[in-house]
């Protein structure tokens, strides 16, 4: 070919993922076939989409022409193209001479525009910052449902020395015992009105442990 590429160059114009892509054909024959080929590569249906943006940033352009097909001819079709699509530097092209054309010539355009939003990467301190500012809120207990407002400390300051002669002192506990007696005749309660329940001489409406004289000792 007059200039030739290869896949390399189709991977250089689409290095960068996301974007928008497009792609367009014109052809042209005659006197001016530059003229018109060019003329219905802009008109061409897949370039008037309504999401199609204004300008492209990379652009792969390819010319197929006859023996006709000179340098200055592909340098007047990359520079018409490169003004249309308003890029002027990211644009890869390549000629190829075809006899058999004769004085046809075919242009494709194949591009890329990228997106116009950029999202912008978190520095790794800041990124650090969140982590912590949310691990605080998670570890603090939410009770305001309740009525309580709790304040978690953030001071790092050691807790102050508390001298031993303001520290509470523990009573020595006692370890006499006292015992409970119970009097045999204490009320009977509801039961105080009705006859006694006797067996073999014992009043079963009296507590067994008060009946067999047990003794129960507390601690004071």
């Amino acid at each position: 070919g007059l200039i030739n590429q290869d896949f390399s160059a189709l991977r250089a114009v689409f290095k960068n993922l996301g974007g928008k892509t497009l792609f367009a054909t014109g052809s042209g024959s005659g006197e001016d076939f530059v003229k018109i080929a060019l003329e219905e590569l802009f008109i061409c249906p897949l370039l008037h989409m309504g999401d199609r943006p204004a300008n492209l940033d990379c652009i792969l352009v390819n010319i197929i022409g006859g023996a006709n097909l000179g340098i200055s001819k592909v340098n007047t079709i990359v520079s018409q193209v490169s003004k249309r699509f308003g890029s002027k530097e990211d644009i890869v092209f390549g000629a190829v001479i075809d006899e058999a054309l004769g004085d046809r010539i075919e242009i494709c355009i194949l591009a890329k525009a990228d997106l116009e939003v950029v999202h912008k990467p978190i520095d790794s301190s800041e990124e650090v910052s969140l982590k912590i500012d949310k691990s605080n809120e998670e570890s603090q207990p939410n009770l305001g449902g309740i009525g309580l407002e709790t304040q978690i400390s953030q001071s790092n300051e050691p807790p102050r020395a508390v001298h031993k002669s303001k520290l509470s002192k523990k009573m020595p506990v006692n370890s006499k015992q006292n015992e409970f007696t119970f009097d045999t005749e204490a009320q009977r309660g509801y039961f105080d009105k009705t006859e006694r329940n006797m067996y073999k001489d014992e009043d079963l409406d009296v507590p067994t442990f008060m009946r067999k004289g047990i003794k129960i000792r507390i601690k004071t």
